[in-house]
Parts: structure tokens; sequence; C-alpha cells
């Protein structure tokens, strides 16, 4: 596959499998980014999250990061912004008191240009707060203000606004058939469902049309690019890029098929495009040697 020149990955179950809390990426993953890049390949993460994870990102690889951030409502690419779509205020506010009248969920979260938000609803709300404590460096930041919550909802320039249902399998079906409703009742944002959770992004921002922004930005082929992600927001890449299109293998099985290719780590894709390439870590004899 020698003509792939960008690697379009999924952070959380994919480029972050399995999780190093501590480390926050395996070192077999930062060697196949290395190897890749040494070979003249761009390496993208395309992503539910917000700027700061690609910040934490840049330390971790030693190196520049392109990102397509919250399924696609910014794009940057070589450090610099070239796409921006924030969701219209006044829509989100009306599908939010829909969903405050009409459905049962835990809380809600707002991601937006200057802050991630977390309002409470009840008092199941610490639960997130072990939720964050359990992600360590692969958590985000969250504010938790009531009032800033609602400033933000009305004046606030908004790339996501997520929706966390429930915990555990009943979360998550419960998320996974909200999102099937939704979706047909508000053709006006996007809907992805991610395990406890669903997003909500402007229309036409998913991950699949983000990546294709930024292949045209910089001039590469729709043949150029390989893709590997594991959850329901990742399912627009594979259905866009079918051809190197790779899953997870611990992905729900609704989601596996819809890529063409299953892998078990992100370091197995070096098999994939180099598998001729040997590399394993010297043996400490060979480094002595040198």
């Amino acid at each position: 596959m020698s003509n792939i020149k960008v690697i379009a990955s999924d952070l959380d179950g994919t480029f972050f499998y399995p999780k190093k809390r501590i480390r926050l990426v395996s070192t077999r993953n930062v060697r196949m980014v290395k190897l890749f890049r040494q070979k003249g390949g761009h390496f993208l993460i395309v992503t539910s999250r917000n700027r700061a994870m690609r910040e934490k990102l840049v330390r971790r690889l030693k190196g520049k990061v392109d990102m397509v951030g919250c399924n696609g409502a910014f794009i940057i690419s070589n450090g610099h912004l070239i796409r921006e779509i924030t969701i219209d205020n006044g829509k989100l506010k009306a599908l939010y008191a829909d969903l405050c009248r009409d459905y049962d969920f835990m809380f809600p979260m707002l991601f937006t240009r200057d802050y991630n938000l977390l309002l409470p609803k009840n008092k199941k709300t610490p639960l997130f707060q072990i939720y964050s404590l359990y992600q360590m460096r692969l958590g985000e930041s969250y504010i938790i203000d009531t009032d800033l919550f609602n400033y933000e909802m009305e004046n606030g320039k908004i790339y996501k606004f997520m929706l966390f249902v429930g915990i555990f399998k009943k979360g998550r079906e419960k998320a996974k058939q909200l999102n099937k409703v939704l979706r047909e009742k508000y053709p006006d944002f996007e809907f992805a469902w991610v395990g406890e959770a669903i997003e909500v992004t402007p229309k036409g921002c998913t991950k699949s049309d983000g990546i294709q922004v930024y292949l045209d930005y910089n001039h590469f082929s729709h043949d150029n690019v390989l893709v590997v992600g594991d959850s329901g927001n990742d399912i627009s890449m594979f259905e866009a890029f079918p051809e190197h299109s790779y899953c997870m293998a611990h992905a729900p099985e609704t989601v596996k098929k819809r890529a063409k290719h299953v892998i078990k780590n992100f370091g197995d894709l070096k098999d994939e495009l180099y598998p001729s390439v040997d590399n394993k870590p010297k043996k400490k004899e060979e480094r002595d040697e040198k």
C-alpha cells in the first residue's frame, strides 16, 4: 500500500488502546507513527475530543499532529485552523429543551471553542467525576458551572453537544436506541452513538467529511488515506474510505461489519503497510555494540 500518505485514526479505543493512563499512548503505537512519518506519511487524529488533547499528543509523539476535532467541527493542519463550524445556538437550545422534556438522561456536556462544560442534572453526576479520575491522562478537563454552561449555550462557539445517557450495558443500549430516534426527528444536526453517550455536531460535520476537507487542503487523493476506528462515530469513515478501512477487533459487531479489515491493535498497521520492515526494539547487546 505504497499510495497511503495519511493515517486517519480515532483516539479512544483505537490509538488509545490498550489504555496507558500514565504514558497516554503505548510505546508500540508511538513507534508505528514514527515509522510512518519516516516514510513521509502524515498522522491525522480524527476524534470527538477538543483541542487540548492534541497538545498532549504533540508532546507524547514529539512532532506535528494534525487533527479533525469534535467529529469535524474544526480541523487543524500543520498548526493552522483550516475549518471551524459551530452549532446554531438557537437550534441547540430548542433541541436541549426537547431532550429535557421528553427523555431521561444523566447529564449534558458542551464542547466550545473555549471550554469543556458539564451541567449537573441530578445527584448521579458524581459518577462522572469517578469516570474522569479513571481516565487520568486520557481524560479531558471539564468545568462544572451552571451559569457558564448557560452563557455558552446562549453565546458560545459550540463545536459539539454531548448527552451522557447511562452506564454499563443498559446505558449503552439506551443510548444506541435514542440515537436512532434523534437522527430521524432532528435532521438539522449530526448524531453519533458512542457507547453510553450521544454526540451532536453541526449538520455536515462528521469524521468522514472532516477527513475529505483535510485531504483537499493538502492535495491528497481519496486513495491516499487509511482510516482506523472502533466506534459508532467512525462508521462514516469506513463508508467513505472503504478500501483502506480498519476496525478494532474489540469494537461492537454493528461497527466492525462496516469496515473491510479488522485488527487487534493500532500497531498492527505496520504489518499491513510495511510487511518486510522489522520495527522491533533492538536488544541491549545490539545497542551496546553501537
